[in-house]
């Protein structure tokens, strides 16, 4: 009887496991860029630094283009949370000071960001591993859910 408990409880574990993997796999974060940009290899400091546009170019030299996710959407917060390390509030605080210093602005926000790397040169961005279609963008960076 034990050993017939013990097996049963080991076949629930093992067949909830692959359903438990794919469902955390499923919410990690891809950072993307359009087909054509030169990346190399990024680390989670230089995808930063794209977004927050202190690193302007790609090693070819052409122009990077950071696309953000709509503000406010969970997406938007795990990366802001994740890659930024910032608050919301932290976030747009940043955005001013750069306005006022340098006139930057804001990324510009898509509900499609997937869409608009695709179609956008020097284009980087991200999206969740559940919503990433083969062939539209490279994955330069995985970002784990958790």
């Amino acid at each position: 009887m034990r050993i017939a408990t013990t097996v049963a409880a080991a076949l629930v574990i093992a067949l909830a496991l692959p359903s438990l993997a794919s469902a955390e796999s499923q919410s990690d974060i891809l950072i993307v860029a359009n087909p054509s940009a030169d990346a190399g290899r990024l680390s989670l400091a230089d995808v930063r630094d794209m977004f927050l546009k202190k690193r302007t170019s790609w090693p070819s030299g052409a122009k990077v283009v950071p696309l953000n996710v709509t503000d406010g959407s969970r997406l938007r917060n795990d990366f802001r949370n994740k890659v930024l390390g910032m608050t919301s509030e932290e976030e747009k605080s940043y955005w001013q000071e750069r306005k006022i210093k340098a006139g930057e602005s804001t990324p510009s926000e898509f509900g499609d960001t997937l869409r608009a790397v695709f179609k956008m040169r020097g284009a980087i961005g991200y999206v969740y591993r559940s919503q990433f279609k083969e062939g539209t963008a490279k994955v330069l960076l995985v970002i784990p859910a958790g």
